[in-house]
């Protein structure tokens, strides 16, 4: 048995070679520059694996097969030579591992991945390719059987070591041409004599090289042999259908004349191995590839897709075959992959990207290569401007990509993230901001603003994420965001808000201050503005105009700070008599509101009202039933919703009987007469007028024993939680949460 390690183990080339030496039973050891994922998952297959390179991971093995991006100066590399152990590097490594294989090679410049996994759906044998086939997710498959699908790169002319059965051209567009010292001459002829090393040659006749070989060959010519092209769309996902020569119709995963090709030459090479119907069912099995059209989202609202290319060439197909799927608008976020490429080919990329509505260009992916001056994304966006003149954006760093999607994408889009290197992260940023709801609006967003520093916190995160649910769910560009209220200011105008929802409750939502900013900011809002918010959030001012505007309230007394003394609590005892309503005025959902029935408990009602404020508001407590209306619409033109009376188990409407549950019953509508309605809802939309109020509004009304309808406070900016009271008034006149979360932003003037 075999010791093998490899150096540069985490490549995706090189690590599908330790796995499969791994399967046939070697014992395999390897080692990376850093941590990965791939490293992962191969030391928990069983391989020792370290990092980063380390002389001390020579050891007793036999042979050592190094990757191409691993330089003579390695530690481990010299250490091993300094054993005198084998060492090979992955192209010297391949007739040892391919050897008494039937290989079906693939190779070309572009697709031959594709080509490579769709082959391996189609026969039966080993598989190892230069992606991660979803099929078997992983670059390896292995097989017990003399058959072996093989991706064969020309990159370092490698597939010339690949001792093919069967050869695959997709293409020879030249590529990587440093290798071949710049030599078109020595660059095709490493294409023949890898074509010439087969039993069995299939090629893209249309390709200007292969078309001239006068090789016995399976010739495809993708513009006559393939007819009958057309796109389909099952469940967001696309699939290309078409005929291919006399052989009839096919049908495989992905989208676009380029899949229909490289499927084509793969129908063709697995001719030779098993029959026509077999592989028109087999074809159904493949399941794509990581980064090629690799769709990582899609749904009515967004597709986002990843794929590897990073030639002129691959990026004009790819985004040819993005195009026809009718986006409302296709978004391309392009990594350049190596300077030296990004420079030889700088006038190619200028014209590859004519089908993108947005061109999105970071910094160049430099895979190991020291930068050469002047070559940059930005080099690419003058190159753009210079051939299309398009719309192109030049983001160097990462962060300002995914902030940039984030504002700029809405819904209909088609992003596709397209790059060799780690430009993936971008798409996998945007999938995680389309889930929680901060990204995905193009169209200027809905704000929900929550939370904050008030006593009321919790309730109006509450209220907050019940309203943002509700708007996604309805298709709306909404996002949450926390009240921060020392950089609320410059945060929002980053979001740049079409509108902001009002879901805070307490202070800074209900008392005007968040709407005085964002008047100043120039945001619309949603709910009642500056003047009424403040007055209806101070119970004290708000009683004051119900009494002006002759609007029925209980009778009450006002104790400021410096009255504490002279307003003891025997006074205001004697005064309102028992029971009697101590509240601090500038609070919400009951907080600081105490209903005293012993004379004993009156001055410490007071006084832990005093702890919310310097103002504490004592009011007649009137013996009745507890009612609550919602109003909405303008202070000239207000509508009462049905009056819901409250119930609760403890007898008291108190903070834990509204947010707990079961703790209170509403009854929609309240069971009184209809003359005792209409006396309650008229005095709701009076109070609604007289504080100025607009939007929605709650106003809490006590009915006495002898049917008189008392104001007791109105609630600028009510409770959106599932057990408040305004959802509820809404849904008895036939309107559920998404449909009324849509008509406040309506009557806040919002349109989509």
């Amino acid at each position: 048995m075999k010791k093998v390690h490899f150096i540069g183990i985490g490549g995706i080339g090189i690590s599908a070679l330790a796995r499969f030496l791994h399967e046939k039973n070697f014992i395999i050891s390897g080692s990376d520059i850093k941590e990965s994922e791939t490293t992962y998952k191969l030391r928990a297959d069983g391989m020792e694996i370290i990092t980063p390179h380390d002389a001390s991971a020579i050891k007793d093995q036999e042979i050592v097969i190094y990757s191409a991006a691993i330089k003579e100066d390695n530690v481990e590399l010299q250490a091993a030579r300094k054993k005198g152990i084998v060492c090979l590097s992955r192209k010297e490594a391949l007739p040892f591992v391919l050897k008494d294989k039937r290989v079906f090679a693939v190779a070309g410049a572009h697709g031959k991945s594709t080509t490579s996994a769709i082959t391996s759906a189609l026969i039966d044998g080993s598989v190892i390719i230069g992606a991660i086939s979803k099929q078997f997710g992983s670059n390896m498959k292995y097989e017990n059987s003399e058959n072996i699908i093989f991706e064969a790169d020309e990159s370092d002319s490698s597939f010339l070591n690949s001792n093919p059965y069967v050869a695959v051209v997709t293409n020879a567009e030249p590529e990587h041409m440093d290798h071949y010292d710049n030599d078109l001459d020595k660059f095709h002829a490493a294409y023949r004599g890898f074509l010439e090393r087969a039993k069995i040659r299939v090629i893209n006749a249309e390709d200007e090289f292969l078309g001239t070989l006068k090789l016995d060959a399976v010739r495809l010519y993708p513009s006559v042999d393939i007819t009958e092209l057309s796109m389909i769309v099952r469940d967001f996902v696309p699939y290309t259908a078409f005929n291919l020569k006399n052989l009839g119709k096919f049908e495989v995963l992905g989208m676009g004349e380029h899949i229909a090709v490289d499927a084509s030459l793969a129908i063709l090479a697995a001719l030779n191995e098993t029959s026509l119907a077999q592989i028109r069912q087999n074809l159904l099995n493949f399941k794509g590839i990581k980064k090629r059209f690799d769709i990582l989202t899609a749904s009515r609202k967004f597709v986002l897709i990843d794929d590897y290319a990073h030639h002129p060439t691959e990026i004009a197909v790819t985004l040819t075959a993005a195009r026809a799927t009718n986006p409302a608008r296709l978004i391309c976020v392009f990594q350049p992959h190596r300077y030296s490429r990004t420079q030889l080919l700088r006038t190619e990329f200028g014209g590859c990207f004519a089908a993108a509505d947005l061109l999105l260009l970071t910094d160049v992916y430099a895979a190991g290569e020291a930068p050469i001056p002047g070559i940059s994304g930005e080099t690419l966006m003058e190159e753009v401007a210079k051939a299309t003149g398009q719309d192109a954006v030049y983001l160097p760093k990462r962060a300002d990509v995914e902030r940039y999607l984030a504002q700029h994408v809405r819904a209909g889009d088609l992003v596709i993230t397209m790059g060799a290197g780690n430009i993936l992260e971008v798409g996998e940023a945007l999938v995680e901001q389309l889930k929680n709801g901060t990204a995905g609006t193009g169209e200027q967003p809905v704000v929900v603003v929550m939370g904050g520093s008030s006593t009321e916190a919790e309730v109006s995160r509450r209220s907050g994420g019940a309203i943002l649910k509700a708007l996604l769910s309805k298709g709306y560009p909404a996002v949450g965001m926390e009240l921060e209220p020392s950089t609320f200011a410059e945060e929002i105008q980053k979001l740049r808000p079409a509108i902001v929802f009002n879901a805070l409750h307490g202070k800074y939502g209900e008392d005007g201050v968040l709407q005085g900013t964002l008047d100043m900011l120039g945001i619309p809002y949603t709910g009642s503005g500056v003047r009424a918010a403040a007055l209806t959030m101070d119970k004290l001012t708000a009683k004051r105009i119900f009494r002006a505007e002759g609007i029925a309230t209980p009778r009450f007394l006002c104790i400021h700070a410096e009255e504490r003394e002279a307003y003891a609590g025997e006074r205001v005892r004697v005064e309102f008599g028992l029971p009697l309503v101590v509240k601090a005025p500038e609070q919400g959902s009951s907080i600081g509101v105490y209903i005293v029935t012993r004379a004993e408990d009156v001055q410490r009602a007071i006084d832990e009202a005093f702890s919310y404020g310097d103002t504490v508001l004592v009011e007649e407590f009137i013996q009745g039933r507890e009612l609550t209306v919602a109003v909405w619409g303008t202070p000239s033109c207000a509508e009462a919703l049905p009056v819901i009376e409250i119930t609760t188990t403890s007898g008291r409407y108190d903070y834990e009987s509204k947010y707990t549950p079961g703790a209170s019953t509403h009854i929609v509508p309240a069971e009184i007469s209809e003359e005792c309605t209409a006396a309650v809802q008229s005095l709701a939309v009076h109070a609604f007028a007289a504080c100025g109020c607009s939007g929605v509004a709650r106003v809490d009304v006590m009915l006495s024993g002898e049917g008189v309808p008392y104001a007791i406070e109105v609630n600028a900016v009510p409770g959106m939680t599932a057990t408040s009271l305004v959802p509820d008034a809404a849904r008895a006149v036939g309107i559920e949460f998404p449909e009324l979360c849509e008509k406040i932003l309506a009557m806040a003037g919002y349109r989509r």
